[in-house]
């Protein structure tokens, strides 16, 4: 989507954006947006926007795996939003300045001229002819270049669950650093005054076998028990592999490029994805935008 908004924001038309979902739609992430997302979004002109309808972090608390607790404010600043929200903004905007946008259909193969991509075909059998084909349909995407799996490549999972009526300082993130979930964490975003984001990731290794639900609530009971059990939860607990690497490889080629998680741009230290797929995504428009103009 910042790549089809990009590409607009340049004057190229036409841009075709395909998704397979229909808008709003849900999305298993913990929905904050640190500093590295503010200047992407404010090259797009939608970051007031966005900051007009997020929850204003400040500070943190955390527990170590030692079981001390720490914090600190002031320093920097984040903004929650959950993703049903902030990628329905995205992909609106993108419509709204022109970009056309095929809703509720799933890219199933890339269209060929030989060797050369030539655009993609849909599920329900339409061909969409392209000089560059831009891959952004996540990280266990059949649809990026066979490549993925080398580069120091990892997998690891997420359990994510929104609470209403619970019991939470708006201005506070919380990360605990649990030794059974080491080295990953698990998290109490605050998506307002009651209403807060409980997830965690972990190893895919490092549980086999083991249902994300059990290591969920095996988690929340030892930090979170007595306000989760005055809370409400809104939704089903869901989750998503989440696929990073320290170096990804193969992920361009003349006429195809691969943005986001579906090119393991995940920051393999804290599974954070939203800054790199906003990146990359407007770096895709930039190099497809500088060829279009050099082949025209």
């Amino acid at each position: 989507m910042t790549c089809a908004a990009t590409l607009a924001l340049l004057g190229i038309d036409p841009v075709v954006l395909v998704d397979r979902a229909t808008f709003p739609r849900p999305k298993p992430c913990a929905g904050g947006l640190g500093p590295g997302a503010a200047a992407a979004l404010a090259s797009l002109g939608i970051w007031d926007r966005v900051k007009a309808e997020a929850n204003l972090v400040t500070g943190l608390r955390g527990v170590t795996p030692s079981g001390k607790t720490f914090s600190t404010s002031g320093r920097a600043s984040a903004l929650v939003l959950p993703r049903e929200r902030f990628d329905a903004m995205l992909a609106f905007h993108a419509r709204d300045l022109g970009v056309r946008f095929v809703m509720g259909e799933r890219v199933t193969n890339v269209l060929w001229d030989g060797d050369t991509p030539a655009g993609v075909v849909t599920s329900k059998g339409r061909t969409i002819e392209a000089v560059w084909t831009v891959i952004a349909s996540g990280g266990r995407s059949k649809l990026a270049p066979a490549a993925n799996g080398r580069g120091g490549t990892r997998l690891l999972r997420s359990a994510i669950a929104r609470y209403e009526s619970f019991e939470v300082d708006p201005r506070f993130v919380e990360f605990y650093f649990d030794c059974a979930i080491s080295p990953m964490y698990g998290w109490v975003f605050p998506e307002g005054p009651s209403t807060a984001n409980v997830g965690l990731c972990y190893d895919w290794d490092r549980f086999p076998g083991r249902p994300p639900k059990d290591v969920f609530y095996g988690f929340a009971d030892r930090y979170l028990g007595d306000r989760l059990r005055k809370a409400r939860r809104v939704g089903p607990l869901a989750g998503a592999p989440i696929c990073t690497g320290f170096a990804p490889e193969g992920i361009a080629r003349p006429g195809l490029l691969v943005a986001g998680e579906a090119g393991w741009l995940v920051n393999p230290v804290t599974g954070e994805g939203i800054p790199q797929a906003l990146t990359s995504g407007i770096l895709a428009a930039f190099i497809t935008n500088d060829a279009v103009c050099v082949l025209g």
